[in-house]
């Protein structure tokens, strides 16, 4: 779902530091994915293509937001509460996969899905702060108030994130159901049962290549 709501996030997001992360977002899950889809063709497995019903509603309310609600909205469960269940995901399977090319995947991702979150914590907390300015202008009287107040970046908390992104979880698909902690087989577990024979994939029924999100 990451990468779906990133290229949302792109077209419909007022704020140039939410398009940004939008755009690395995109760029680096589906490098990753492409990397995923690659191991599991060489292992002749076949990775979900299809998006669960969470996936699906958060899509689509973030298809009705415009604005700094889509800010919010998309900062707080796309990227930091996604981000924050797709890191816990592929620490486990970096621990406990029995097959070393997938525990080498995650433990080569798990770098990119924290500094996403990184990332995703700092614009959460830049617009909390330009939220709270523009509230805090508005009570001043007209005398000693400035001409107006400018916009700010929303997008409080998450979602990663990671998963994103640190909130409860809300099915970002990696929109993520909790993974369960049994160990996996040679093949990687799935995020909602570790000890499945295919790659790791989303909650939402998409791969986890980082954050979770399919090509």
């Amino acid at each position: 779902m990451e990468v779906q709501a990133a290229q949302l996030a792109q077209q419909k997001s007022t704020s140039s530091e939410v398009k940004q992360f939008a755009a690395q977002v995109e760029k680096d899950h589906k490098s990753a994915n492409d990397e995923l889809q690659r191991i599991a063709s060489a292992k002749g497995l076949t990775l979900p293509t299809s998006m669960n019903q969470d996936g699906l509603a958060q899509m689509k309310e973030l298809n009705n937001l415009t604005g700094r609600a889509f800010d919010r909205v998309y900062t707080s469960k796309a990227a930091i509460q996604h981000h924050q269940k797709s890191i816990a995901l592929y620490e486990r399977i970096a621990r406990e996969s029995n097959d070393a090319e997938i525990r080498a995947f995650a433990e080569k991702t798990l770098p990119t899905l924290r500094e996403h979150l990184k990332m995703a914590q700092a614009m959460s907390t830049s617009g909390d702060r330009s939220s709270t300015s523009s509230r805090s202008g508005s009570d001043v009287s007209p005398s000693s108030s400035s001409p107006g107040s400018s916009d700010f970046v929303s997008g409080s908390t998450s979602g990663s994130s990671t998963d994103s992104s640190t909130s409860s979880s809300d099915q970002t698909s990696t929109s993520p159901g909790e993974p369960s902690s049994s160990s996996d087989t040679k093949n990687p577990p799935s995020p909602s049962q570790s000890s499945s024979q295919e790659p790791p994939t989303s909650v939402d029924g998409r791969p986890t290549a980082p954050g979770g999100a399919a090509k």
